[in-house]
């Protein structure tokens, strides 16, 4: 048994895991195997009215790795068993709210938020709004997710939202894809952990848990020893779904995380690059 399983089983033996297979080693489809249906559609359904629409082509929802959209990738089923057992564990808590980090930045935590909301809003019944929680200033190579994953220009989101300077609906966005809305960080901060622990911070999630009865809240946060960002966020988002990535999360800093995440409710973890055939 590895180190890292090993680590995790000492950390939470009574948690479910998921592998997920080394993105960075997927073997781009055929074109003719992508999935038929458009990605963007004029019927396509919106949930709020001002949200802003920004169509991206399936090559540029591919190339940033994507692949929640693309069945003919091995990780695509992956994906897909994470999102049951995620459901299924919001369903029996009875949440629909959860935020995804890790212990360090670059573990897959952005990757992982992106492509399960991608995977739950391909359900019939069910809309997901990601939010991007990552309002310190930039690591190098992630500035964020909406230029990252999806290559969007923004200009606003949820720091601007929390500073009081614009709606948040006049923040969210749709990227073509039906049922999902996205809504980026915005301007960086230097005290975004007093903002995402602040009343205006409490009052935005109070609004977005009860707005639409079918919506599936997902915060993208940075990682939890590099900043307090995320575990002010954990006063007001009760479930934790945290990303380790094998043979790079090392056991001392999962033992720190979970330390750092006693108090709340850990529904899952998931071992990000996998090499498990």
């Amino acid at each position: 048994m590895s180190r890292l399983k090993k680590a995790l089983e000492k950390a939470k033996k009574d948690l479910p895991t998921i592998q997920l297979y080394d993105p960075e080693k997927q073997k781009a489809p055929e074109s003719d195997d992508l999935e038929q249906k458009s990605i963007v559609q004029p019927e396509t359904k919106i949930d709020d009215s001002r949200t802003k629409i920004q169509p991206i082509s399936h090559d540029v929802l591919r190339d940033n790795k994507i692949f929640a959209l693309f069945t003919k990738y091995k990780v695509n089923d992956q994906i897909k068993t994470l999102r049951t057992q995620v459901l299924k564990k919001l369903e029996k808590i009875g949440s629909n709210i959860i935020m995804i980090t890790s212990a360090n930045p670059g573990e897959g935590k952005t990757f992982t938020s992106i492509n399960l909301g991608v995977s739950i809003a391909q359900e019939l019944d069910r809309t997901v709004l990601v939010v991007d929680a990552d309002l310190k200033n930039p690591a190098k190579d992630h500035y964020d997710f909406a230029t990252d994953f999806f290559s969007m220009k923004v200009e606003t989101g949820l720091a601007d939202v929390l500073l009081g300077n614009i709606q948040m609906d006049d923040a969210l966005i749709n990227p073509g894809i039906e049922k999902l809305t996205i809504l980026p960080g915005g301007n960086y901060l230097h005290n975004s952990a007093e903002l995402l622990g602040s009343p205006q911070m409490e009052l935005l999630i109070k609004e977005i848990k009860t707005r639409y009865k079918d919506r599936i809240i997902i915060f993208d946060t940075p990682a939890v020893l590099s900043c307090a960002d995320p575990i002010q966020l954990t006063k007001f988002v009760e479930n934790v779904l945290f990303v380790v990535e094998e043979e790079k999360t090392s056991s001392e800093d999962i033992r720190q995380s979970m330390k750092l995440l006693s108090d709340i409710n850990i529904i899952g973890m998931i071992i990000n690059k996998s090499k498990l055939k």
